[in-house]
């Protein structure tokens, strides 16, 4: 493994300047305000584009960003004749032939008319963006951000007569996104005395099986007034990147309650790729790392993914704490696979890979393709990818180049459960190898997290017994594969795909499914450890 030397580490100070940031409480209070203003009201498209409809000056509008919520907004318009649509701005633009029969432009591009921003998620990091690129404040017609949709917001609920003696509130963003999963949780938090807010719900998906929930429609303030009603003993933020900076009004220095934060990945440990992914602002950005930076130091409880002496020392940097806690499925530990007594050897790989117009911000993490289809070629390798990011025969179309590539023996398949996967075939080994990457230090340009943090499909992989193919730049999981004898560690960068067959040809599946299966066991010890600590925490016991 290469080992990251702690000199000139940009991440270090980085957690360093946030840590420094935290301890102006001036900044911290106005970036509270900014946070609660911003998320203040609940945000119901209907309403949205009612609003639109019915206050819209006549004129020629763009919709920014080409996708659902712009096109219902198009044909919520189509009632008001003296409008008309021009198309839609869209910052990738250049990856687009048109939308629905309309142009998409770059902002700099759409000179006429006014831009009607109205996204329930990254409104205001639009808004910054176009702001920010130097188009005018007055060609922008904002919408749940707007003084003017106030009035016309969804009211809180009233009337929760069930809503009584609740210890627990979990905030998270949905049933199916978080570190930890709620079918584990409710073996720390009773569903009698616990209740689920979901920052915002989406149409598709089911309730949770063991919780009541409720809809926070991405208000903040609807979050606090139900702390402030119901008075809970601790109060959990499970969140997504985007909504980190949630921590600062949910955990104000003068709370009544205790606060757990549980963010599924952290923007402090990302580089600027992550402005590749989701159309996160820079304003943005840094107010999620300075809320993350905060929580660390002030959080009763932080649980994180992250692993490793490089993590140990940038929470020491901040004065931080934190616990582990490595998702997956909810999988026992499974008989190491029995040795096949025949040729080939079947690889897996089994997690997310972006739609084609994305992968290019993601090259780090996904030149392992070529190799894979290298090693298909010969006659004893076998791989199957199963992609958990193409979930329907919609996504096809953004697949178009990975269904070429399968036949023979490289096979190439939709999203599927995990353990499904492993009943349907026999695999000896996971492939977590990124193929010919460059060397970057964590937070440098295009740097992501892993290097701290033990992704799901590492311990997807440990769950089932699946000795790992990992390269050495991933530096805590690595470190685990090499440290327990669970896997090969092979130098990143540009392999031969026979050295890589002769490798995974002459080791000992014996051993390797001994140092898996002691990967799982401390694996699962550390999140044992961390579920106690939690109970403890918040229970007493």
């Amino acid at each position: 493994m290469n080992g990251i030397g702690m000199e000139n580490d940009r991440l270090l100070e980085r957690f360093a300047a946030f840590h420094r940031r935290t301890e102006d409480s001036v900044e911290i209070a106005a970036a509270r305000d900014l946070v609660t203003g911003i998320w203040r009201h609940p945000r119901d498209a209907a309403v949205a584009f009612r609003y639109h409809r019915d206050t819209l000056p006549s004129g020629r509008y763009w919709i920014a960003g080409a996708g659902p919520q712009g096109i219902d907004l198009v044909r919520a318009l189509e009632v008001r004749t003296d409008i008309g649509i021009l198309g839609f701005v869209d910052r990738k633009a250049h990856l687009y032939d048109g939308y629905c029969g309309l142009p998409v432009v770059p902002a700099d591009k759409a000179a006429d008319g006014r831009i009607i921003v109205a996204n329930r998620v990254w409104e205001q990091d639009i808004l910054d963006d176009m702001t920010g690129s130097g188009i005018a404040g007055d060609r922008l017609v904002p919408t749940y951000t707007a003084a003017a949709f106030d009035a016309l917001a969804p009211s809180d609920p009233v009337d929760l007569p069930d809503l009584q003696s609740i210890r627990t509130l979990i905030v998270r963003d949905t049933s199916q996104v978080s570190l930890i999963p709620e079918a584990t949780l409710r073996h720390v938090f009773p569903a009698d005395d616990t209740l689920v807010v979901y920052t915002s719900s989406h149409p598709a998906e089911t309730p949770s099986p063991w919780y009541r929930s409720h809809d926070a429609a991405l208000s903040v303030t609807r979050v606090l007034r139900l702390i402030h009603r119901l008075q809970p003993q601790t109060v959990v933020l499970a969140t997504m990147p985007h909504f980190n900076d949630w921590v600062l009004p949910l955990c104000p220095p003068d709370r009544t309650w205790r606060f757990v934060f549980e963010p599924n990945d952290m923007t402090l440990v990302y580089g600027d790729t992550l402005r590749e992914l989701v159309p996160i602002s820079p304003r943005h950005l840094d107010r999620c790392r300075l809320a993350e930076a905060w929580a660390l130091r002030h959080a009763d409880m932080t649980v994180t993914n992250c692993q490793g002496p490089h993590w140990d020392t940038l929470l020491t940097a901040v004065r931080g704490r934190a616990h582990p806690f490595f998702s997956g499925p909810e999988l026992a530990a499974s008989d190491p696979p029995s040795a096949p007594g025949r040729e080939p050897l079947r690889i897996l790989y089994a997690g997310g890979i972006p739609q084609n117009y994305l992968r290019a911000a993601w090259q780090t993490d996904y030149r392992f393709l070529p190799l894979l289809a290298a090693l298909a070629l010969r006659d004893d390798i076998a791989v199957d990818i199963f992609n958990a990011y193409h979930t329907q025969p919609g996504h096809d179309a953004c697949y178009a180049d990975l269904t070429a590539l399968a036949g023979g023996r490289l096979g190439y398949f939709r999203a599927r459960p995990f353990p499904e996967i492993l009943q349907a075939a026999h695999y000896d080994f996971g492939w977590l190898h990124r193929g010919d990457i460059p060397r970057r230090r964590p937070g440098e340009a295009g740097a992501g997290n892993d290097v701290l943090v033990l992704n799901k499909r590492f311990t997807a992989y440990a769950a089932a017994s699946l000795p790992i193919v990992i390269d050495d730049q991933l530096d805590a999981m690595a470190e685990l594969v090499e440290r327990f004898g669970a896997g090969l560690v092979l130098p990143a960068g540009p392999l031969d795909a026979g050295d890589v067959a002769r490798r995974l040809q002459a080791a000992d599946p014996a051993a390797l499914s001994s140092g898996v299966r002691r990967l799982h066991a401390h694996l699962a010890s550390a999140n044992a450890s961390t579920l106690a600590s939690l109970r403890i925490f918040t229970h007493g016991g």
